[in-house]
């Protein structure tokens, strides 16, 4: 089920596990390659969430934070249904111009129903 709609979502990279609070983990994971950042989001929950990879924002570690990166990426602003036990890819691409650091992405995800949003982290990787 597709759902066009206007929200703002985060980009994320590596491996990180997430609850949105009510027994509905999910987990985001980045597998970089070269120029390419494959995301694959898992629902480990028992109930279906709403996601859209690629909205999903890149950030760079600076000395006390995450910084998100500016990549000029057109996305369609659609909410996926990704069902309990499933999991969903997408390929990122990494700017030309990225600068050597450390990176990782971040994706917002949703239950359907009650709108609850949780944002998604990978585990942090090399890039640049």
């Amino acid at each position: 089920m597709k759902t066009i709609i206007a929200a703002s979502v985060l980009l994320t990279a590596c491996t990180t596990s997430m609850s949105t609070g009510s027994n509905e983990p999910v987990m985001l994971t980045a597998a970089p390659s070269g120029s390419h950042v494959m995301l694959t989001l898992m629902n480990h929950g028992d109930a279906a969430i709403g996601y859209n990879l690629c909205t999903s924002a890149l950030q760079r570690r600076d000395p006390n934070d995450w910084v998100e990166v500016r990549t000029d990426e057109v996305c369609t602003m659609e909410l996926r249904t990704l069902q309990p036990g499933a999991a969903a890819t997408f390929e990122k691409t990494l700017p030309s111009n990225l600068q050597p650091g450390t990176y990782r992405y971040v994706t917002s995800v949703e239950k359907p129903v009650g709108g609850a949003r949780v944002i998604a982290a990978t585990d942090s990787f090399k890039a640049g």
